[in-house]
C-alpha cells in the first residue's frame, strides 16, 4: 500500500496476527483425511484417501491413502479435530494435503461433508465395519480388510439413453454387481444424473487395492 512500509505491517502483525501462504510446486499426490467431531467432542478419524484430480478438479478417490504417510494424515486430522472440539465445533470435516518429496503440506480444511464422504459411507453401510484409528485400515465385523476406488465422473453420451434398471442388468450380467456374501462389487450412485448429464458415480469395493482398481477399470472400460 502506498505510504506503508514493512515496519508498519510488521507492527500490525503483533497486534492482529497474520496468515502466511506458501506456494508448493511439484506435488506427487493429493491425499486427504476425513474426521468427525462427535457430539461429546470425541474425535473419530473416518478415512484417509488419495484424491483423484483432473488438474485441480476433484474426480474421485482411492481408499485408504498411501501407507508411507497414512499415519501422519491420521495424526494431523486428529490434531485439527481436537482444536475444533476445544472451540465447540462438531460434525464432519476433511483436510486436504499436497505431498512433495515425501513431505505433507496442508492446503485446505473443509468443515463439511465432502466428495470422499459418500463412498466411505456406502462402504460402512454395506459392510458394517470400522476404520482402525491407528492404521487407517478398514475392517468388517469379520475382520476382513476393505478397499475402494470411487469416481464422481463416469460419463459417456450413451448413458443418456439408459435407465437405472439398464445399469442394474448390465452390472449383473457382467458380474460387476455388489455381492452381499463376498461384500465386494461396484455400487452406483446418483443414477438420476444419467438422463440429463450422461454420467454416473461408482464405488468399487474389494479386498485389496489392486482388486478394487482392477474392478473399477473394468466397469469404466465397459461403460465408456
Amino acid at each position: 500500500c502506498q505510504g506503508r512500509s514493512w515496519a508498519d505491517f510488521s507492527a500490525e502483525i503483533s497486534k492482529m496476527g497474520a496468515i502466511f501462504e506458501l506456494y508448493v510446486a511439484n506435488g506427487t499426490s493429493s491425499p486427504s483425511v476425513q474426521v468427525v467431531v462427535n457430539e461429546d467432542f470425541t474425535i473419530s478419524v473416518l478415512s484417509t484417501h488419495e484424491q483423484i484430480l483432473d488438474g485441480h478438479i476433484y474426480e474421485g478417490c482411492a481408499f485408504p491413502a498411501d501407507k508411507s504417510y497414512r499415519t501422519e494424515l491420521i495424526k494431523y486430522g486428529r490434531q485439527v479435530g481436537e482444536f475444533f472440539a476445544a472451540n465447540g465445533i462438531i460434525d464432519h470435516f476433511s483436510v486436504d494435503f499436497v505431498c512433495v518429496k515425501e513431505k505433507l503440506y496442508a492446503i485446505e480444511i473443509n468443515l463439511r461433508i465432502t466428495g470422499t464422504t459418500h463412498p466411505f459411507m456406502a462402504l460402512k453401510l454395506l459392510t458394517d465395519g470400522k476404520t482402525d484409528q491407528d492404521t487407517g485400515i478398514y475392517y468388517t465385523n469379520a475382520k476382513t480388510e476393505k478397499y475402494y476406488v470411487a469416481s464422481d465422473n463416469i460419463s459417456h453420451p450413451t448413458l443418456k439413453n439408459m435407465l437405472p434398471m439398464d445399469i442394474k442388468d448390465i452390472f449383473a450380467a457382467q458380474k460387476f454387481h455388489w455381492c452381499s456374501i463376498r461384500q465386494t462389487g461396484v455400487v452406483c450412485h446418483l443414477l438420476g444424473c444419467m438422463a440429463e448429464h450422461g454420467k454416473i458415480l461408482i464405488t468399487s469395493i474389494a479386498n485389496s487395492p489392486h482388486e478394487a482398481q482392477e474392478q473399477f477399470d473394468q466397469v469404466v472400460a465397459y461403460l465408456t
